[in-house]
């Protein structure tokens, strides 16, 4: 647990060494001790294992990623007016995502739709598209 029994968000390991040494180093120039909640933070967040597998994704629907990645899409710049987002299965190689972006409704501005395609990769790395049931 972190500062006030808060979960810490993970951080990577290159980063959580880069920001402790930045913290520790303004906290002995300052001589006070106002950044150690951010230490505290820091030193409570779970270590990532290196080398080790990175977990299966969770299969979703196609409806459920979707709807995720209206969500999250409505929330880039110039995205406000999105009605829907469409997607597809692929075949990848090795462990990739298995569903990509097919389309928008409306249509976007080329700008606002690489905010929404950025946006959606997050969500292509957390879901894979559940396989469609054989009728």
């Amino acid at each position: 647990m972190g500062v006030g029994g808060r979960t810490a968000p993970t951080t990577a390991p290159h980063l959580r060494r880069a920001l402790l040494a930045t913290a520790a180093a303004a906290r002995n120039r300052a001589g006070t001790d106002h950044l150690a909640p951010v230490c505290d933070i820091l030193i409570a967040a779970p270590k990532q294992s290196e080398g080790r597998m990175p977990e299966k994704m969770p299969e979703k629907s196609w409806q459920f990623i979707e709807a995720e990645c209206l969500k999250v899409a409505r929330l880039a710049q110039g995205c406000s007016d999105l009605r829907a987002v469409r997607i597809g299965r692929t075949k990848p190689s090795g462990s990739g995502p298995n569903w990509e972006v097919l389309g928008f409704s409306p249509e976007l501005p080329p700008l606002a739709e690489s905010y929404a395609r950025e946006a959606i990769d997050r969500v292509r790395q957390r879901y894979a598209l559940a396989p469609t049931p054989k009728l």
